[in-house]
């Protein structure tokens, strides 16, 4: 019975290791991921200001034909 303790505590303690090991390389490209998103964002808004800039100049062009 004692052996039977150590190699249940031994093969949890083996999968409580495993299971942390996993979860940190997920919280990583999590946050990997969180950045790239971000990124995009503030590049999709700097494309849509841009965007709008680029309408107001050409609508101004049109009035002054």
């Amino acid at each position: 019975m004692p052996q039977l303790v150590k190699d249940l505590t031994a093969k949890l303690a083996n999968i409580d290791g495993s299971w942390n090991e996993r979860t940190a390389e997920m919280q990583k490209k999590v946050a990997g991921s969180d950045g790239a998103i971000n990124s995009l964002k503030k590049e999709n808004q700097q494309l849509k200001n841009l965007r709008v800039v680029a309408k107001k100049k050409v609508d101004a062009g049109q009035r002054a034909v």
